[in-house]
């Protein structure tokens, strides 16, 4: 619970200063309430939105219903275990967007000062780093599942039996 309220206020406050950002960027009425034309234009883009926004649904919290909705007719801690092992496993994409968090910022410059090369040369850098640490993690998940899982779950109610299933799953 903690954990996400957390993340529930990082990305609040990211809001609030995104929206403070721009509105200084762009005047006081930047954020306003839109004319009848804008919101006409807005809605005639929503036949080319249909395929991104189906896919970010299909890729996000429905997948993970119908995972779980297939996970639980196995048996009894399938659930559990696939959301344990799911834990692990994206390890690696929090330091990715953590790695994005560190370098969007400086693009951004790059970009206002329009320094395109720096752009490129920063995205690149960041990418490289990404798919490193990304196919390194789970190089390590692959090798060593069961031991990852051994040394970072297995505890208290978490038997030896649970982490080997989880580590099979990782």
């Amino acid at each position: 619970t903690w954990v996400a309220a957390a993340v529930s206020t990082g990305y609040a406050l990211s809001l609030v200063a995104l929206v403070v950002e721009v509105r200084r960027v762009g005047g006081r009425g930047t954020l306003g309430r839109p004319t009848a034309s804008a919101l006409r234009e807005a809605l005639a883009l929503r036949t080319g939105l249909t395929a991104p926004i189906l896919g970010g649904l299909l890729g996000g919290q429905v997948f993970v219903l119908l995972e779980r909705a297939l996970a639980s007719t196995i048996g009894v801690g399938a659930v559990s275990t696939l959301s344990y092992a799911r834990g692990v496993v994206f390890t690696p994409v929090i330091v990715s967007q953590s790695i994005a968090l560190g370098v969007y910022p400086g693009m951004l410059r790059a970009y206002e000062a329009d320094d395109l090369d720096q752009v490129r040369a920063s995205f690149v850098r960041g990418l490289r780093l990404t798919l490193f640490l990304s196919l390194s993690g789970a190089s390590i998940f692959a090798l060593f599942g069961t031991e990852t899982v051994d040394v970072l779950l297995e505890r208290g109610a978490f038997d030896p039996a649970a982490a080997q299933r989880a580590g099979t799953v990782l």
